[in-house]
């Protein structure tokens, strides 16, 4: 289908006044920086597309700054115009690129993080999906199941198995049973008129088996069953599956042993200081879009080094409730349903941090709300809700630029276990009680001094060279541009 075609693109000179100004002002001042000199033609050319659209719709008030003007019922206006025109998804981005670039030039100062477009051109498309779509392909004996498991009962009733699963272990269960489904399809196996229970005989479960074993690790089978497990458990609440990851009363970890991979041991204190330098770092950014996300990455990564918690735990914290400020510091607390373990946590963040997460609860996470409003501590991009995945994608990011090697929020948890007794050897406790689990898991899983002492000494005496080396450029060249 051919575009209609669109009212003349305003030029430059036939703005109006104040976004006129606003524009040569930030060619002449360098506003603008961050923005490659041959895009400006292009995002003219589309800032002059929306001022020619709101002209049209009757919506351009010539007196409100560029900034102001740039609502959310009037892009919607844009875009429906854009559609109504003929304009494809991925034209109609381009047009949202170019408007939100020259706001970025004309209004630096204001956040427009929910001018994006695949998040608004997402919001007009996203489906509606039913409560039970990730099932629904299962035979319907199964799926009234399932149903019936995680429906949750009056305060007389018994807790169903599924209430005591964390949301994620339940979004697990689906995930491993519907594996299960597919290999019993795949092999002539699936008979829907049996229950669950009674179609995982040992001899189907034995054949399930084997396939793992022919393509994946052993961590991946124990994960596997584990889950398949779980999901009967909410199904059949009254049956004893035990044997399923217990085969012969022995557990699958001592039938399949996991060999750990040897891992590269970082000094808290220096992932510590990696989080904070780059907070710092990112106040000095004349990006406002750049300062916002980095101040709240450096935070982010500054909370994991200190605390090291669980990466859905640190995606759970809501201001004013699990984070708050209590005089010099800020008062953390992890409750039971967002603890793996299922234990409360509860501490303080280190006064040094206090600085920096006070800016960006006043400023970045302010801005990066923009017009949105909840009380999620982390916010991502387009005001949403910062996730556990995104976080977690953010971190392996930002680490394979520091340190020439991506991991993931886990490494802290190991950096922690480690790096805690070597500081505090008189108090060998400290490192489970930061992490909330038992002395025994931190030696067994955390804790690899002995064999991290010379790498941890390594990155200590480089922290401590970088230091002495910016003291003394400082000292001879003046303070950092």
């Amino acid at each position: 289908m051919t575009p209609l075609p669109l009212p003349l693109l305003l030029p430059v000179s036939m703005w109006p006044d104040i976004d006129r100004r606003l524009w040569e002002a930030a060619q002449n001042e360098g506003i603008s920086v961050g923005i490659d000199a041959t895009a400006f033609p292009a995002i003219a050319s589309g800032y002059g597309r929306w001022l020619s659209v709101l002209t049209t719709i009757g919506l351009l008030d010539q007196g409100q700054d560029p900034g102001n003007r740039v609502t959310p019922s009037a892009v919607q206006a844009f875009i429906a115009e854009l559609r109504r025109s003929g304009n494809g998804d991925r034209t109609i981005g381009t047009r949202l690129s170019h408007l939100g670039s020259a706001l970025r030039i004309m209004a630096p100062q204001q956040s427009f993080t929910w001018l994006h477009p695949r998040k608004l051109l997402a919001d007009q498309t996203k489906p509606v999906v039913a409560a039970n779509e990730q099932w629904k392909d299962w035979p319907d004996g199964d799926q009234r199941l399932w149903e019936v498991g995680l429906r949750v009962g009056d305060i007389l009733d018994q807790p169903n198995h599924a209430s005591r699963l964390r949301p994620a272990t339940v979004h697990s269960a689906v995930v491993g049973y519907r594996r299960w489904l597919v290999f019993l399809r795949e092999n002539g196996l699936l008979d829907p008129d049996v229950t669950p229970a009674a179609r995982v005989t040992r001899e189907h479960v034995a054949a399930y088996f084997k396939c793992l074993r022919d393509s994946q690790c052993n961590a991946s089978v124990i994960a596997r069953l584990t889950e398949l497990r779980s999901a009967l458990l909410i199904m059949h609440p009254d049956s004893d599956f035990r044997w399923l990851t217990s085969p012969g009363g022995r557990s699958l970890s001592s039938v399949l042993p996991v060999s750990h991979k040897p891992i590269q041991i970082i000094d808290s204190k220096v992932l510590y200081d990696w989080g904070l330098t780059m907070t710092e770092d990112a106040l000095q950014d004349p990006n406002p879009e750049h300062r916002r996300v980095m101040v709240r990455n450096g935070v982010l990564l500054a909370l994991f080094a200190a605390r090291a918690p669980r990466v859905r735990s640190m995606a759970s914290l809501r201001l004013g409730q699990t984070i708050t400020r209590t005089g010099d510091s800020y008062r953390v607390v992890f409750e039971h349903e967002d603890i793996k373990t299922g234990r409360r946590l509860e501490y303080h963040t280190p006064s040094r941090l206090s600085a920096a997460i006070d800016r960006y609860i006043a400023v970045e996470r302010a801005e990066l709300l923009g017009e949105q409003s909840h009380d999620c501590f982390w916010v991502n991009q387009y005001g949403e809700p910062l996730t556990a995945n995104e976080i977690a994608d953010m971190v392996r990011r930002q680490s394979l630029r520091t340190f020439d090697k991506s991991f993931g929020p886990h490494r802290f948890r190991h950096a922690l276990g480690t790096t805690a007794p070597l500081a505090d050897p008189a108090h060998p406790g400290v490192a489970a009680a930061i992490l909330g689990i038992s002395g025994h898991m931190v030696e067994q899983h955390y804790n690899r001094a002995n064999q991290a002492d010379v790498a941890i000494k390594f990155h200590g005496n480089l922290s401590k060279t970088r230091t002495e080396r910016r003291s003394v450029a400082r000292r001879e060249f003046g303070p950092d541009e």
